[in-house]
Protein backbone atom coordinates (compact mmCIF):
# COMPACT_ATOMS: atom_id res chain seq x y z
CA UNK A 1 0.00 0.00 0.00
CA UNK A 2 1.16 3.40 -1.00
CA UNK A 3 1.65 6.06 1.29
CA UNK A 4 0.07 9.61 -0.32
CA UNK A 5 0.52 13.15 1.49
CA UNK A 6 -2.93 14.93 1.23
CA UNK A 7 -2.59 18.52 1.60
CA UNK A 8 -5.54 20.87 2.87
CA UNK A 9 -6.71 24.47 1.34
CA UNK A 10 -9.77 26.52 1.56
CA UNK A 11 -10.15 26.80 -2.53
CA UNK A 12 -9.33 24.81 -5.21
CA UNK A 13 -8.12 28.66 -6.63
CA UNK A 14 -4.98 28.59 -3.41
CA UNK A 15 -3.38 25.71 -6.04
CA UNK A 16 -4.31 25.99 -9.45
CA UNK A 17 -5.10 28.70 -12.06
CA UNK A 18 -7.77 28.12 -14.61
CA UNK A 19 -6.97 28.56 -17.79
CA UNK A 20 -10.28 30.48 -19.03
CA UNK A 21 -10.14 29.98 -22.44
CA UNK A 22 -10.71 26.04 -21.67
CA UNK A 23 -12.91 25.70 -19.20
CA UNK A 24 -16.93 24.47 -19.40
CA UNK A 25 -18.54 25.92 -16.61
CA UNK A 26 -22.11 25.09 -15.79
CA UNK A 27 -22.82 26.59 -11.96
CA UNK A 28 -19.24 25.39 -11.03
CA UNK A 29 -16.23 23.94 -13.83
CA UNK A 30 -16.98 20.84 -15.58
CA UNK A 31 -13.67 20.36 -16.94
CA UNK A 32 -11.19 22.31 -18.56
CA UNK A 33 -7.34 22.61 -17.92
CA UNK A 34 -5.70 24.38 -15.07
CA UNK A 35 -2.04 25.27 -14.53
CA UNK A 36 -0.30 24.54 -11.09
CA UNK A 37 0.65 27.27 -9.37
CA UNK A 38 4.39 25.43 -9.44
CA UNK A 39 3.85 25.33 -13.24
CA UNK A 40 2.66 21.94 -14.12
CA UNK A 41 -0.37 22.03 -16.58
CA UNK A 42 -3.68 19.73 -15.79
CA UNK A 43 -6.52 18.41 -17.83
CA UNK A 44 -9.38 18.02 -15.14
CA UNK A 45 -12.85 16.80 -14.55
CA UNK A 46 -14.89 17.62 -11.53
CA UNK A 47 -18.03 15.76 -10.71
CA UNK A 48 -20.74 16.00 -7.68
CA UNK A 49 -20.35 13.45 -4.84
CA UNK A 50 -23.41 14.71 -3.05
CA UNK A 51 -24.56 17.75 -5.21
CA UNK A 52 -23.81 20.86 -4.09
CA UNK A 53 -21.63 19.73 -0.88
CA UNK A 54 -18.77 17.47 -2.42
CA UNK A 55 -17.32 16.85 -5.62
CA UNK A 56 -13.97 14.84 -7.03
CA UNK A 57 -11.83 16.56 -8.96
CA UNK A 58 -9.42 14.41 -11.23
CA UNK A 59 -6.59 15.92 -12.52
CA UNK A 60 -4.33 14.37 -15.13
CA UNK A 61 -0.84 15.73 -16.67
CA UNK A 62 -0.90 17.80 -19.38
CA UNK A 63 2.09 18.57 -22.43
CA UNK A 64 0.27 22.04 -23.84
CA UNK A 65 -3.02 24.20 -22.81
CA UNK A 66 -4.06 23.14 -26.03
CA UNK A 67 -4.56 19.39 -24.88
CA UNK A 68 -8.05 17.82 -25.63
CA UNK A 69 -9.73 16.87 -22.86
CA UNK A 70 -11.71 14.07 -23.94
CA UNK A 71 -8.38 12.45 -25.12
CA UNK A 72 -6.31 12.62 -22.47
CA UNK A 73 -9.34 10.94 -20.52
CA UNK A 74 -9.84 8.59 -23.01
CA UNK A 75 -5.46 7.44 -23.33
CA UNK A 76 -5.43 7.10 -19.53
CA UNK A 77 -7.59 3.95 -19.76
CA UNK A 78 -4.81 1.94 -21.71
CA UNK A 79 -1.47 4.21 -19.78
CA UNK A 80 -2.17 5.90 -16.98
CA UNK A 81 0.17 8.48 -15.97
CA UNK A 82 3.20 7.77 -13.26
CA UNK A 83 1.14 10.49 -11.28
CA UNK A 84 -2.27 12.11 -11.09
CA UNK A 85 -4.06 14.18 -8.65
CA UNK A 86 -6.92 13.45 -6.79
CA UNK A 87 -8.87 16.53 -5.20
CA UNK A 88 -11.49 16.58 -2.71
CA UNK A 89 -13.73 20.00 -2.68
CA UNK A 90 -16.22 19.75 0.79
CA UNK A 91 -18.16 22.14 1.48
CA UNK A 92 -20.53 20.81 3.98
CA UNK A 93 -19.01 22.54 6.81
CA UNK A 94 -19.05 26.37 7.84
CA UNK A 95 -15.22 26.68 6.26
CA UNK A 96 -14.72 25.01 2.82
CA UNK A 97 -12.34 22.30 2.79
CA UNK A 98 -10.27 20.94 -0.21
CA UNK A 99 -8.01 17.72 -0.08
CA UNK A 100 -5.69 17.25 -2.82
CA UNK A 101 -3.67 14.15 -2.81
CA UNK A 102 -0.88 12.71 -5.49
CA UNK A 103 -1.38 9.47 -6.50
CA UNK A 104 0.75 7.03 -8.69
CA UNK A 105 -1.06 5.54 -11.35
CA UNK A 106 -0.07 2.14 -11.27
CA UNK A 107 -1.26 2.09 -8.38
CA UNK A 108 -4.78 3.76 -8.12
CA UNK A 109 -7.19 3.56 -10.40
CA UNK A 110 -8.60 7.08 -12.60
CA UNK A 111 -12.50 7.45 -12.10
CA UNK A 112 -13.44 7.62 -15.75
Amino acid sequence: MSTTKIDVYSDVSEQFEFIEEKLVYVDAPLEGIVRAKTGGLFAFRCSPIVTGYLWHWVLLPVESAEASIDETFAKVKEAPPDRWISIVEDRRGDQPRVAVGRLDGGVHPIPQ
